[in-house]
């Protein structure tokens, strides 16, 4: 109440407290030891009102008490519709809380004091919370007695709704145990986290105002992540093959405003083989100007033409005061300027005018898919992008597996039984560390990235992975090692290409095929069909089941689509009469594709004979373009 009161050493003490009562809300009395010796103490707090009277003007006390222990007890009970109470701060309670006035009046002894002392987040030890990843938040509960406690629940709870209950089973009178929940925020902002310790059935514990603690926890969003899956550009078959040349490239350093950075790429084509697209990647990073990130300000030119990007890629590291500066892939369409053999150069300038301003190159990378009519048949899936990880001590506590970069090669089914041989190329910008590891599929393979041709551009190229290789959904995935494999690793995956050749040098599969593959039910797949004008699709179940020697009579049913199916309706148009000059009106043709493969439809309206007839009318020819694509 704010209001000292002292009294002698021994015995009992009263005072008039009238000014400092308050008759609504909690009437708390604060016992303070000043000195060595041992006071016990019993507060009664009693009120009279000249409105009402009473047949219990207080409750029974108990003078002379020197048991040594502090029960904590009130009573005394006023007159009328109004009891007083008083409670006690703990000794052993040093959160400061104190009971909120919700105790009986009956002498009750409490059995313990549950409290809320601590809520800590952390990822894998480092206190912050990250977007999106498991979190651990520790509370830590304390029993602060007399008694022991018997089962609770602690419960977590995220912005007012229930994340986890853990039942606790039992806790000392004066023991703290600190209980862990995982947590995975969806969103970057301040959280409102709450811990309760919700008292069982066994225990008595009224003072409340400790069970419960909030805490506000900002949620932020770790770039270092694997988080931006390298997309497949596109996916398409040649008969030839493919060059994937990185020139003469070398790390740059800092590239200040006028700076300029030139690469010089070697093509050898097989005699008679013609381009048929090529793609230049510009691999950039730690771009700034002073110590704060920004995107960099750089022209590019190929063979003297200056070009702008087809696509630009980049991530950072998104938190904290260092190092967070943005990396990227710029990729450019360069097919009209790859003739054929021969030296291409590549110009990058910082056009930036501040003088601070810097960005470095880890090198450029050409690739060219050729046509050659002696080449085999391949199927080719071109995937890029740009996703920094690092499982440094920088990095936030990310483990291998959340620093992990998805490459999926979307599109296609592959018939494994005609498969020739299957390889993959991958670019790491800032490799070069023998813990990376290269997954395809199956396969699992570290020190794929060994510096070559130097640690800034780290390529694999060419790997062998036909023994790995599915029918379908192929993904291949990069991933950090740990902090504690040399301190972990920083890398900035890039650029993946897929490339599988065929033996009989074409991926149709014209005369159908069948996958066995651990199924008893087997099954003809012909999905591939394109360019097979009576191709077959998708299949029932053939099945066949017979004893040793014996002979059996197989059923099977087909749905029979073709290839190419265009209807056109109306399939008859009148014009009606049309003067010489003038303009027919507009008549709608509608096309419905019926058939198996995709199809590009031309139309054209012809004047049969340059002008109209005698009647009056014009014949009207519609002339349809039909592509059939795999």
């Amino acid at each position: 109440m704010g209001h000292l009161l002292k009294g002698s050493y021994c015995g009992a003490d009263t005072w008039d407290v009238k000014n400092n009562f308050k008759p609504n809300g909690a009437n708390t009395l604060t016992y303070d030891r000043t000195d060595s010796f041992y006071k016990n103490v019993l507060g009664i707090l009693t009120a009279e009102y000249t409105t009402s009277s009473s047949s219990n003007t207080g409750g029974d006390t108990s003078s002379g008490t020197s048991s040594g222990t502090s029960s904590g007890t009130s009573s005394g009970t006023s007159s009328g519709t109004s009891s007083g109470t008083s409670s006690d701060t703990f000794s052993g309670n040093t959160s400061g809380d104190t009971s909120s006035g919700n105790q009986s009046g009956s002498g009750q002894i409490f059995s313990a004091d549950l409290g809320i002392k601590e809520i800590k987040v952390s990822h894998n030890d480092v206190a912050k919370a990250w977007e999106n990843l498991n979190n651990t938040v520790t509370v830590n509960v304390t029993n602060y007695g007399p008694k022991d406690a018997g089962n609770f629940a602690l419960e977590f709870y995220s912005e007012g709704s229930l994340v986890e209950s853990k039942s606790i089973t039992g806790l000392a009178n004066g023991a703290t145990e600190a209980v862990e929940f995982t947590w995975k925020p969806e969103e970057v902002k301040n959280y409102t986290l709450k811990a309760v310790a919700v008292p069982g059935s066994t225990i008595s514990d009224p003072i409340t105002t400790n069970n419960e603690l909030s805490k506000t926890q900002e949620v932020l969003h770790n770039g270092y992540v694997g988080d931006k899956p390298l997309e497949t550009y596109t996916h398409g078959t040649v008969k030839g093959n493919l060059i994937y040349d990185y020139g003469n490239s070398s790390y740059s350093n800092k590239i200040s405003p006028g700076g300029i950075y030139t690469v010089i790429h070697s093509i050898n084509l097989p005699e008679g083989a013609t381009v048929k697209f090529a793609r230049l990647y510009d691999f950039w990073t730690w771009s700034a100007t002073g110590s704060k990130g920004v995107d960099p300000s750089m022209s590019l030119t190929f063979e003297g033409k200056s070009l702008t990007p087809e696509a630009e890629y980049s991530d950072k590291k998104g938190w904290g005061s260092q190092y967070d500066y943005p990396t990227g892939t710029c990729a450019y369409n360069v097919t009209e300027l790859v003739s054929g053999n021969g030296n291409y150069t590549t110009t990058v300038t910082n056009t930036n005018n501040d003088s601070k301003n810097y960005f470095c190159i880890d090198g450029v990378g050409l690739l060219v898919v050729y046509e050659d009519v002696s080449g085999k048949e391949i199927e080719y899936w071109i995937n890029e992008g740009c996703d920094v990880v690092s499982t440094m001590s920088s990095s936030g506590g990310l483990t291998p597996e959340e620093a992990t970069v998805k490459i999926p090669f979307e599109g296609g089914f592959i018939n494994l039984s005609n498969v020739d041989e299957a390889k993959l190329w991958t670019t790491v910008q800032s490799g070069g560390h023998g813990g990376i590891a290269l997954k395809f599929n199956e396969m699992n393979k570290s020190g794929a990235y060994n510096s070559t041709p130097y640690s800034d551009l780290d390529i694999d190229e060419a790997r062998p992975v036909g023994t790995y290789l599915l029918a379908e959904n192929n993904t291949a995935q990069i991933i950090a090692p740990s902090v504690t494999d040399n301190s972990g690793d920083y890398l900035t995956p890039s650029n993946a290409i897929l490339v599988v050749s065929y033996k009989d040098g074409t991926t149709d599969n014209t005369n159908g095929t069948t996958d066995n593959s651990n199924n008893s039910n087997a099954t003809t797949d012909n999905s591939d069909n394109s360019n097979n004008s009576n191709a077959t699709t998708d299949n029932s179940n053939a099945t066949c089941s017979s004893g040793s020697g014996s002979k059996a009579t197989v059923s099977l049913t087909v749905n029979i689509t073709p290839t190419i199916s265009l209807e056109v309706t109306p399939n008859s148009v009148d014009f009606g009469t049309v003067k010489p000059g003038t303009l027919s009106q507009s008549v709608p043709l509608t096309f419905q594709n019926n058939g198996h493969g995709s199809i590009k439809v031309t139309a054209e309206v012809e004047d049969q004979n340059n002008g109209p007839f005698n009647t009056g009318l014009t014949l009207i020819r519609t002339n349809v373009l039909l592509t059939a694509n795999s």
